[in-house]
């Protein structure tokens, strides 16, 4: 049996398009180069594109009762900024790993969100002086305490946006000190922990 091939003339600049009924794209090659994409009328539930953000290295602020940004100063930080939406029914599946998360006095509490932009997703309902988050927990065992983490956020977005967004992790603490990625009562010890955090960002057509 032979192959049935199609494809697009010979010469840069020259793409083979497939498109619906209403003349929009739905899949095409790019520019002559082989490499493929999702038209704006891509199937509902296509992934169309992933990115992550990796954040490495000690972090700690003892900052108390404001929301804060993981980030080092230095362009290291627990940010996506995604690429432009395939179109603006696009959904974004956000999934947050802090490898390793610590708080030094038992009687604190350490709060979690994800940011979309400048506002918050995925936080529970606003009640009185409650403060709406993706989930929080209280330090434990003693004051130096040593391990509170893993912790995991997981939220799909729908943002209705044609433009690209930034996604993004944020903490807050009621007091005392807020660790990532190492442990409070660090030392050159085989069980103490150097982690890593990382955001990664899903777009599906919707």
């Amino acid at each position: 049996m032979a192959d049935f091939d199609i494809k697009p003339a010979s010469g840069t600049g020259n793409s083979l398009r497939l498109k619906n009924e209403a003349g929009n794209i739905v899949l095409s090659t790019n520019n002559g180069t082989g490499a493929s994409s999702w038209g704006a009328v891509a199937p509902a539930g296509t992934v169309v594109n992933v990115q992550q953000a990796v954040f490495k290295g000690n972090y700690s602020d003892g900052t108390a009762d404001t929301w804060k940004d993981l980030s080092n100063g230095s362009g290291n930080e627990l940010k996506v900024t995604t690429a432009t939406p395939l179109n603006s029914s696009s959904k974004f599946l956000i999934r947050v790993n802090l490898g390793a998360v610590f708080i030094d006095d038992a009687s604190n509490i350490v709060y979690f969100r994800i940011l979309r932009d400048s506002t918050a997703v995925g936080v529970g309902d606003d009640a009185g002086s409650r403060i709406p988050c993706y989930g929080a927990f209280r330090g434990a065992y003693k004051e130096d305490i040593n391990g509170c983490g893993p912790f995991s956020m997981e939220y799909l977005d729908s943002p209705s946006s044609s433009s690209a967004i930034v996604y993004k992790a944020q903490w807050r603490i009621n007091g005392s000190t807020f660790y990532a990625n190492y442990a409070k009562a660090d030392s050159d010890s085989s069980h103490f922990p150097r982690a890593i955090s990382t955001i990664t960002v899903t777009e599906i057509a919707g």
